[in-house]
């Protein structure tokens, strides 16, 4: 199963400072928690009902880009990690 994710980061891009000649990063995306993509919304609750998935647990750890995708594991550390190497995925409404 393929797991897409809202992050708890924040993505980052070098804007230069046209009064300060100096390159500077800038937010470009940022989001509160991780959640990941589910089948259907059925599936996520029994995972939450049965502790199998923990929202708050889910820290990423490392962010790495790959031919235009993003990855970020989220080690299991605590529990309720559902995944730890996961793929950032765009959909309609923004990145998840």
């Amino acid at each position: 199963m393929r797991f897409g994710l809202i992050l708890s980061v924040l993505c980052l891009c070098h804007v230069k400072d046209v009064r300060t000649d100096e390159v500077a990063p800038e937010v470009v995306y940022q989001w509160n928690i991780v959640e990941y993509e589910w089948p259907n919304a059925t599936y996520r609750q029994q995972l939450l009902d049965s502790g199998d998935y923990i929202p708050q647990n889910s820290a990423i750890n490392g962010i790495k880009l790959y031919k235009g995708d993003v990855y970020v594991t989220v080690p299991r550390l605590r529990p309720g990690v559902p995944s730890t190497l996961n793929v950032v995925v765009k959909n309609d409404t923004g990145m998840s």
